[in-house]
């Protein structure tokens, strides 16, 4: 789930987090039990979704919290040196908008209260990173990424307005726009049909062309992460509640297929280098987690899986149990032979080691 759902929309904000889960089966990982040891990476804000650069040894991560004094509400995260800064976007004048013309670049980019990721390569060195926006408006933000070194430079490319109907909460770039899930709906304030894993969110679709559009078969209970295949005609959600990965058609001529992924809370999902799928999520009581906050951490187990589209089938599963500093994983990436958690509440993001169990199918660390 993405754990902190913003219904600004209503001007509510609600918590969901973890607390009191058990134990799930599969591989188990231990993350560092230090201050801000050498498993972790420090001096972030809530980041609730994390994504790597192309195969830089760079990241972004988002901060899904209102810190009026934060430089940015994006984090630059150095995964070979494991530091992070604030990543202030630029603005070029000359920026022809590549999303909604009419859709106007933020006023302030310090003003953003970013949620879910995601990155697209153009090159080894740069690509596109777009970005749910809940702060000033509720939008979609695009920006350009380009690597020169060790230093990142991102600039705003563009944006779309998400209707006031969707609580926007994960993105996915289309060939000719982008997907948004909304996580939950403004008819169910309260929640209860998510908590009850009843259909409880929905996947809308922008282009040019046609503006949003809604999925057809996408009403989830609880639509969380997201991603899209290069052509833009698959489309592969998480379901919350469902405990599910959901496999859609854009075009609505395949029926949906569900795949179970096993006794936890599938939040954010994103390609990794070797054509599969990490998904990361919390391991409990949904009704514990959606209430839990807002405290420094959750101390809530997390579980991660890798899935292979091609093969149709779960590649591998790790358990990770919390420690005092982290908990509830909302979101990973992986990099060499590491996965790096980020969280919706807390400070840092946490080191695991990938276990046998991921490579014996052949998957090269990259």
């Amino acid at each position: 789930m993405k754990c902190l759902v913003w219904l600004l929309a209503a001007g509510v904000v609600l918590v969901h987090s973890p607390a009191h889960a058990s134990q799930s089966s599969g591989d188990a990982a231990h993350v560092s039990v230090d201050s801000c040891g050498r498993n972790a990476i420090c001096g972030l804000k809530n980041p609730e979704d994390v994504v790597r650069l192309g195969n830089t040894r760079f990241a972004v991560a988002s901060s899904l919290a209102r810190a009026p004094d934060s430089q940015s509400h994006l984090y630059l995260v150095d995964l070979a040196s494991k530091n992070a800064a604030p990543l202030l976007p630029t603005m070029d004048p000359a920026t022809q908008r590549s999303l909604d013309p009419d859709c106007a670049p933020p006023q302030n980019f310090r003003t953003l209260i970013t949620h879910g990721l995601s990155s697209r390569s153009d090159g080894p060195d740069h690509g596109r990173l777009y970005v749910v926006n809940h702060g000033g408006n509720q939008s979609i933000e695009m920006f350009e990424w380009h690597v020169h070194g060790r230093n990142v430079a991102l600039t705003w490319r563009g944006c779309v307005r998400v209707p006031p109907t969707v609580l926007a909460n994960a993105v996915a770039p289309l060939p000719d726009g982008a997907a948004v899930t909304s996580f939950g709906s403004p008819d169910d304030p309260k929640l209860a049909n998510l908590i009850a894993g009843r259909p409880s969110g929905f996947v809308m679709v922008w282009s040019k062309r046609t503006g949003w559009v809604h999925l057809k078969g996408s009403h989830l209970p609880g639509d969380n992460g997201i991603e899209s295949s290069a052509d833009g005609k698959t489309l592969y959600v998480a379901a919350w509640t469902d405990h599910a990965l959901w496999i859609l058609s854009r075009d609505g001529r395949r029926a949906p297929t569900r795949v179970p992924l096993g006794n936890f809370h599938p939040d954010n999902i994103h390609w990794q280098h070797d054509g599969t799928l990490l998904i990361a999520g919390e391991v409990g009581d949904a009704s514990a987690i959606l209430s839990c906050g807002p405290h420094k951490i959750c101390s809530t187990p997390s579980m991660l899986v890798v899935f292979n589209p091609a093969r149709g089938g779960i590649a591998a599963q790790q358990f990770i149990p919390p420690t005092t500093h982290f908990g509830a994983a909302s979101t990973a990436i992986r990099y060499q032979d590491r996965y790096w958690l980020g969280s919706f509440l807390g400070d840092r993001i946490v080191e695991v080691q990938v276990a046998p169990a991921a490579n014996k199918h052949g998957y090269e660390a990259r």
